[in-house]
């Protein structure tokens, strides 16, 4: 049987959460610049404190919006063909984005990121069959600061067939990546061909600063798919208790969703899920902890409850290095993900707390998500797999190596074989060059970038793509 999804609320604490998120949006609101989704809110019902400059929703707005919620989002690929559904009850799992550092296993030395880096692992990525959608794995540092996201987005366009998914970080970043994805989908409608999918990140506590609503403005009408993510620190933007912390979050989320649905009605939203907590005594943010494992499980619950589909954090590790630390964190925030039932769960190849990359973390963590999906797919039980006239035919002699039940079910993926994981003995591992599994991952990786070609551009969309960086830049 395949594994469940875990659950760690109750129906009536999921209740009492939603009923939270709905009373904070109520009575206390969210600080909304920008006069056009004020109008837009206040047109809807909501109310307007100009004093302060906060809008309170009731409660019939939001589930008004609700209502109107597309229960499943199709995700492209790059020539617009339709790559997978989110919320058809299967996780999949994405590149990391927006890290600064580019840790160099070579030399060993942490630099800034470059436009470069970014395009390897992005090559990486487009091999890796783990890897369903790819994201800027890191901001280029060697580019103009006004256009390094599209930069990076160019760099994803051009290493990769796959799906972008892309926080743009600025209006004038989401413009101009939306003008490249017009043009690399050909088409005006990024609703036909959903090629890319933006996240954009609500401030806590419950602020949305102009350009934030600038950019979702933008985003929503494109008709690309948007994505709401908040990352709240408990006891410093947030409460320090997680049910807290869980209330003001999927308020936040809440507003995100419904200030898109009165954008665009039907707009294509997914339910993003920053889970982490804040250490307080080293003033960090935290991803790779027990307490994000148990959000990651309450986010998917609530997307569920509001039947959306829900994006998660991992595999994460806060981890400075490739250590043990790295390898349990990146395996409980990997493992709770799936558990989780979240459909989308974006950060492979960063550790760090997100701030660093490398090429090996990438393959380590593609053998990560193969363990995790085969501890989903559990036991089957049948008549096959019992295999009772297999022991009644083996088992006096002891031999079931040669029998063809084992023949057969040799390669069905009942038993997991590892990538890069070792299974030798002490003096096999030394004669295989008793090489660790970073080293082994490192293999791996130039392996890939030496022979993998992804498709590349057609030379006029690639021309148009320069332009526009260009004019970026300026």
């Amino acid at each position: 049987m395949r594994l469940s999804t875990l659950d760690v609320l109750s129906i009536e604490e999921l209740q009492t959460v939603h009923e939270a998120s709905l009373r904070i949006l109520a009575d206390v609101g969210i600080y909304l610049e920008g006069e056009e989704l004020r109008d837009l809110a206040i047109s809807a019902g909501a109310r307007l404190d100009r004093e302060q400059g906060v809008v309170r929703f009731p409660p019939d707005v939001i589930l008004a919006a609700l209502r109107s919620l597309p229960a499943q989002v199709v995700l492209a690929n790059r020539d617009g063909t339709p790559a997978l559904t989110l919320g058809d009850g299967r996780t999949y799992f994405g590149c990391g984005c927006d890290a600064i550092y580019f840790q160099d296993g070579e030399t060993g030395e942490r630099r800034p990121a470059t436009k470069e880096d970014v395009g390897n692992l992005i090559r990486i990525g487009d091999a890796l069959d783990r890897i369903a959608v790819v994201a800027p794995p890191a901001i280029p540092q060697d580019v103009p600061p006004q256009a390094c996201h599209a930069h990076a987005a160019d760099a994803v366009f051009n290493n990769s067939t796959k799906h972008l998914f892309t926080p743009p970080g600025t209006t004038e970043a989401a413009e101009t990546i939306i003008r490249m994805a017009r043009v690399v989908a050909g088409t005006s409608d990024l609703g036909s061909k959903p090629i890319v999918t933006c996240m954009v990140s609500i401030q806590s506590p419950l602020r949305w600063p102009e350009d934030l609503g600038e950019s979702v403005l933008a985003i929503v009408r494109s008709g690309a798919p948007i994505m709401f993510h908040t990352a709240p620190l408990p006891g410093a933007s947030a409460p320090l208790t997680l049910a807290g912390m869980l209330a003001l979050y999927n308020a936040e989320v809440l507003s995100g969703i419904t200030i898109a649905q009165l954008i665009r009605p039907g707009a294509p939203v997914i339910y993003g899920g920053g889970w982490g907590t804040f250490s307080l005594r080293q003033m960090t943010r935290v991803l790779g902890c027990p307490e994000g494992a148990l959000l990651r499980l309450a986010g998917g619950q609530l997307a569920r409850f509001y039947h959306l589909p829900c994006h998660s954090l991992g595999p994460d590790s806060d981890s400075q290095v490739l250590d043990e630390q790295n390898g349990w964190e990146k395996m409980l925030t990997t493992v709770f993900s799936l558990l989780g039932g979240q459909d989308l769960v974006i950060n492979a190849s960063m550790y760090a707390s997100g701030m660093t990359v490398s090429y090996e973390q990438l393959v380590l963590d593609q053998e990560m998500l193969e363990i995790g999906f085969r501890l989903l797919e559990g036991i089957t039980v049948s008549p096959e797999t019992l295999a009772l006239e297999v022991i009644e035919r083996a088992a006096p002699r002891g031999d079931f190596l040669t029998d063809e039940h084992t023949l057969k079910h040799l390669r069905s993926g009942e038993h997991y074989q590892p990538t890069l994981s070792s299974r030798y003995s002490h003096d096999q591992w030394l004669e295989a060059g008793g090489r660790d599994v970073v080293r082994r991952a490192k293999e791996r990786a130039q392996q890939i970038l030496s022979t993998h070609r992804p498709i590349p551009l057609e030379e006029p969309i690639q021309r148009e793509l320069k332009a526009i960086l260009a004019a970026a830049g300026r």
